[in-house]
């Protein structure tokens, strides 16, 4: 039996605070993957966001190994270092 597993890696900026979502994707110019305010309403459910998010990650693939991901993942961040640094 030939079994796969499925793997994505992520990076999540999240707080507890309404954030510059905008700003933030301008400055990095990095499209997420999602992002949402505090405050923002769950979809069409009476839920409301506890926190602030901002992410982005790879798409799902067929991996053992989650490494492969994660380079993607860094290499695309790394450049945006200092922007990361001064959002904090």
């Amino acid at each position: 039996m030939n079994k796969t597993t499925t793997v994505r890696a992520e990076f999540i900026v999240s707080k507890e605070a309404i954030f510059p979502l905008s700003e933030f994707t301008d400055r990095l110019e990095i499209e997420p993957i999602r992002s949402y305010n505090l405050g923002d309403r769950v979809r069409d459910l009476d839920l409301y966001r506890k926190v602030s998010c901002w992410c982005v990650g790879t798409q799902d693939e067929e991996s053992y190994d989650i490494n492969n991901q994660l380079s993607q993942l860094i290499d695309i961040l790394v450049a945006k270092q200092q922007v990361l640094i001064d959002f904090q």
